[in-house]
């Protein structure tokens, strides 16, 4: 037999857009200084790291969903690996806002930025 004893509601800065996504487990390099979610991430070696503004080595592959609060080594933090995420809520790991070519960098990885209305009602 089978009951519903309650529910749980966890709630996140809504860095995904609409209900298709894969949301993974990312390990994230040891010594990487605390960043935000909606953060863009590379992945160096096996490990997840943010990327830089003015990185032009590296093409993201991921978006943090969740912040690394802290710098600790062997954190893994939820990371979207596919799907649509809100534009407006993505940055670098300095902070500042991301630009058109990461835009295209993150559409080649199969993750969608999408703006607008739409994504301003979901909140």
């Amino acid at each position: 037999m089978n009951k519903i004893i309650g529910e749980v509601e966890v709630t996140r800065p809504q860095i995904l857009h609409g209900d298709h996504h894969i949301v993974s487990g990312a390990a994230i390099a040891d010594e990487t200084a605390k960043f935000s979610a909606g953060t863009l991430l590379y992945k160096d070696e096996g490990n997840y790291v943010p990327l830089a503004k003015n990185d032009a080595e590296h093409k993201p592959v991921a978006v943090a969903v969740e912040p690394l609060e802290e710098k600790a080594d062997g954190a893994v933090i939820l990371a979207c690996l596919h799907g649509a995420v809100r534009a407006e809520k993505l940055v670098y790991a300095d902070g500042s806002a991301i630009t058109d070519g990461s835009v295209e960098d993150l559409r080649s990885a199969g993750i969608y930025c999408i703006e607008g209305e739409s994504a301003a009602q979901e909140e």
